[in-house]
């Protein structure tokens, strides 16, 4: 009767061991569905990295080499004084001998010129320094990402 096969179901849970064999379905599934879980996370997470890693690592090395350039156009700008200092006896005595030692020559022309002369050797430095420091700088970035 249906009665009596309610009875035998309920008996075989309610008894201690079919109490212990609940538990332990009830463990095995939490366990179970855990596995999937973490499985079905870490597709999504890989697939994610898998896309995600190659556009973060262009990213990082396009920002190394352009922060390796902003240093080396700096560089570049600060030899500017220094470099047209020290070209300003050679052209002085340049101006001075074409203008037979004029000193009006040489302080009007001179002084512009061995300015603008710095100028332009420091641009071109600049250039050639920004480059090779953001070359550099990006080698110095794969080097720490290959390390890990």
């Amino acid at each position: 009767s249906q009665m009596q096969g309610f009875l035998d179901m309920m008996t075989k849970y309610a008894t201690p061991a079919g109490i212990d064999r609940l538990e332990t379905t009830i463990k095995d599934f939490a366990r179970e569905g855990m596995n999937d879980v973490s499985a079905i996370v870490e597709k999504r997470i890989t697939a994610l990295l898998n896309t995600s890693a190659p556009k973060l690592e262009s990213a990082i090395r396009n920002a190394a080499h352009k922060a390796g350039e902003t240093l080396g156009k700096k560089l570049g700008q600060a030899l500017a004084t220094p470099v047209g200092e020290a070209m300003e006896p050679a052209v002085n005595a340049i101006i001075g001998g074409i203008s037979n030692g004029s000193e009006s020559a040489q302080k009007l022309f001179g002084d512009e010129l061995s300015k603008e002369l710095g100028k332009a050797v420091a641009n071109m430095t600049a250039q050639t320094i920004s480059k090779e420091a953001g070359d550099v700088a990006e080698d110095l970035v794969d080097m720490a990402l290959k390390k890990g």
